[in-house]
């Protein structure tokens, strides 16, 4: 498990195909749900929704930007972008706590615009 975590960090992703893209823009707002959670329980919705995106940019994109032997311009926009798909699910989870379902399926329906533009751009 170390291994993976390890090879996550040292080898940031700029995937070269729009469906592996948007696939990993998806998981991205998915697996932000867990830290969200957990700081949500802690202090609340709305302080998980803007403190996970910004924990992630700084200490996970931060990380794989100390460790990648070529810091470049296209690694900082993937870094950027993953923070962006983390917002969405972040926001989309606090609109569903918050009882806004209306306004939490117009963040997925963004987010899934944001999915489309990056396939098409990709391809």
């Amino acid at each position: 498990m170390l291994g993976l975590i390890r090879d996550m960090l040292r080898t940031p992703e700029a995937q070269a195909d729009g469906y592996s893209w948007s696939a990993t823009f998806g998981g991205h707002a998915s697996v932000a749900l867990g830290p969200w959670g957990i700081i949500a329980i802690v202090l609340d919705m709305w302080t998980a929704a803007w403190l996970t995106p910004l924990l992630y940019f700084v200490f996970w994109e931060g990380m794989q930007w100390a460790l990648s032997p070529r810091r470049t311009c296209p690694l900082l926009w993937d870094g950027i972008l993953d923070t962006v798909a983390v917002a969405f699910g972040c926001y989309a989870a606090a609109l569903l706590g918050h009882d806004h379902q209306f306004a939490a399926v117009m963040c997925w329906g963004a987010s899934i615009g944001v999915m489309a533009t990056g396939c098409r751009v990709r391809e």
